[in-house]
């Protein structure tokens, strides 16, 4: 069976699947099955596979790289946090790398000036996003109970020049050329515990967003409690190569009024 004939269709079907039956229990744990099968297709069309650290596996798809040059990237600070900015964590790192200028990028010092080249080149087509989020109800200055909610997202491909469209992915791997497709995830936050949440943001920003090289999982809420549970409600996939990318979902507002957060 070949990826493009058969592994891949049918990774898209499990991962309706699993929607499916989230929506029919809704104590089931369909968000993190949804989301780890989406990055098991990227892992795919990068060859690479899950070590169970993914705050370092992302960056073995750059070209040149190994384990030793990702620990330069990832190391420790001294008081013992990840080397990193606030709100790139876990899958925002290999963001935080493609945005720094490439003087500032780490882990280099054992490439050769061309092995750097090829790593900043790549660095250079890998999604580097923002995202706008708008939620509303038609026809309503407000969000009514048990109302049809829009939400519609915004994706800006800041790697694509303007007036120009998303090139095919870094895969060399793979055996054919593959453009990367977006994913949207929403859910309902179920906190456990007293701690509040965060409401729905207007506009998030990448350092807000879960995005991978082959694949983006959009979060348009960022969460503070500790212990959470998620209700997957919206899954949706755009095939798009154009520079801005819009989608849109829509789902059942709560039947009481109050204060819900989604993410």
């Amino acid at each position: 069976m070949s990826l493009q004939g058969g592994a891949a269709p049918l990774i898209e079907a499990m991962i309706k699947m699993s929607f499916m039956g989230g929506m029919q229990r809704p104590t089931s744990n369909s968000w993190n099955v949804v989301n780890d099968l989406i990055h098991f297709q990227q892992r795919i069309h990068q060859c690479l596979w899950d070590t169970g650290d993914k705050t370092k596996i992302m960056y073995l798809q750059l070209p040149h790289f190994t384990e030793d040059n990702v620990k330069h990237i990832v190391m420790k600070s001294r008081r013992g946090r990840p080397n990193v900015e606030p709100g790139f964590e876990e899958y925002g790192r290999l963001q935080e790398f493609i945005r720094q200028a490439p003087e500032e990028r780490r882990g280099l010092k054992d490439l050769t000036d061309e092995q750097q080249k090829d790593v900043h080149d790549v660095a250079a087509i890998l999604p580097n996003w923002d995202v706008d989020v708008e939620i509303y109800v038609e026809e309503e200055d407000i969000i009514p109970a048990s109302s049809i909610v829009t939400l519609k997202l915004e994706v800006t491909r800041n790697e694509v020049p303007e007036g120009k469209t998303a090139t095919e992915i870094f895969a060399p791997r793979f055996p054919d050329g593959k453009y990367e497709g977006i994913w949207f995830l929403m859910g309902e936050l179920i906190p456990h515990g007293r701690k509040k949440v965060r409401t729905l943001q207007t506009t998030v920003n990448l350092s807000d967003v879960n995005v991978a090289c082959d694949v983006g999982v959009v979060f348009v809420c960022v969460c503070s409690c500790v212990q959470m549970s998620t209700r997957l409600q919206s899954v949706r996939k755009v095939s798009s190569r154009a520079r801005v990318v819009e989608g849109t979902m829509q789902f059942k507002a709560p039947p009481q009024p109050g204060q819900y957060s989604y993410v």
